[in-house]
């Protein structure tokens, strides 16, 4: 039969829900003539099939430039017509329109009457199904174009506690708390004769940063269980703020998440270790230092030799990992670069850092 303009509306959001963008399209634009809610709504989707499309299908500078100009041409039409939009649809329609702009890149996303303007008008939309999207685009802007830290975590934290699923938000909002922590920790060495008051003021500082990193995860958490972004980064914090007990199950169920995270497996190695739970801690190490990372985790040979020799009196398998570990150190500094434990995710240091447990090896070694 026919399809009635609702149906076919529908239909059309179904198809891009698939990425179908071509059919979507075809049908969304049998709609877009007139000066109806519904041809408002649904020339607001048929821009953002423009804007999908030049994401994902138009390798040609040119011709992702010209789908975005169409997106955008159709979206301020939208906003600046005297055609009737529903509030829900206005709020959609500025979200989508500063997600184009941002996506053309140069004034249009460093200017702020361009995606800042769009992206604020979205955001201060309460209750709105944008909102926390919005949120998130402000974050991005703020840390990539304003280089103001504070607002945009202060906007990534708002767009998780309004939906926790929003996972980008959340890992940006971490990272910004840790990355934080990490440029106060190297100032720390990098200062000589730094004061008692001084170093007390930090160390507080950064107690806060891992209880900031804490709260979210676990509100994010509370809300959603189910997500899968909030529970490394949580785990990682309560490692370093040393709640050793609270951090094994959220390590556990990161690794569940995340089975090849190397990070997890040593956390989890780290909490069995200070649980006095060793032949767990060293069957975490092992994974890690043979499936993980067959060349040699220097971070884990440590702490297996470290299990071996002040646990089970095993000096000669001590001797053996602390030898591994040297050898992997010196390699690292022949090469230029220090190991990364985990890869380039990092969302904290782990306890050791890299150096310090190279020296440890050698003064254990001689």
């Amino acid at each position: 039969g026919r399809l009635v303009d609702g149906d076919r509306l529908n239909l059309g959001q179904a198809l891009m829900a698939l990425g179908r963008w071509k059919e979507a399209e075809s049908h969304l634009g049998r709609l877009v003539d007139g000066d109806s809610i519904l041809c408002s709504r649904a020339l607001i989707e048929v821009a953002w099939v423009h804007y999908k499309q030049a994401k994902a299908h138009a390798p040609e500078a040119a011709e992702r430039a010209a789908l975005l100009e169409k997106a955008a041409a159709t979206l301020s039409g939208v906003l600046a017509s005297q055609q009737p939009l529903l509030a829900s649809s206005q709020h959609v329609c500025r979200y989508r329109l500063g997600c184009v702009y941002w996506a053309m890149g140069q004034a249009h996303r460093t200017e702020r009457k361009f995606a800042y303007a769009h992206f604020l008008q979205a955001a201060s939309a309460s209750a709105s199904a944008v909102q926390s999207k919005a949120f998130r685009r402000l974050g991005d802007f703020y840390a990539v174009v304003g280089k103001d830290e504070a607002r945009a975590l202060k906007c990534y934290t708002k767009a998780v506690d309004l939906n926790p699923e929003r996972e980008g938000a959340g890992r940006m909002a971490c990272r910004l708390m840790t990355q934080k922590q990490e440029e106060q920790q190297k100032e720390e060495k990098d200062v000589e004769g730094k004061s008692a008051s001084a170093s007390g003021a930090s160390g507080s500082s950064r107690a806060k940063r891992l209880l900031d990193v804490i709260d979210l995860c676990t509100r994010a958490l509370e809300k959603r269980p189910q997500i899968k972004w909030a529970p490394r980064p949580l785990a990682l914090a309560l490692l370093e703020a040393r709640r050793y007990q609270e951090a094994l199950p959220v390590f556990q169920k990161a690794i569940r998440l995340h089975p090849k995270c190397q990070r997890c497996w040593e956390g989890l190695g780290r909490c069995y270790q200070e649980s006095r739970r060793y032949q767990s801690a060293l069957k975490a190490y092992e994974h890690v230092d043979g499936t993980l990372c067959p060349g040699g985790s220097l971070f884990s040979l440590v702490q297996m030799g470290t299990i071996h020799s002040d646990v089970f009196l095993d000096h000669q398998n001590a001797l053996l990992h602390f030898a591994r570990a040297t050898r992997v150190a010196d390699a690292a500094a022949v090469e230029g670069k220090a190991e990364e434990e985990g890869g380039a995710d990092h969302d904290l240091p782990l306890p050791l850092a890299t150096m310090a447990v190279a020296g440890a090896c050698r003064s254990r070694l001689n």
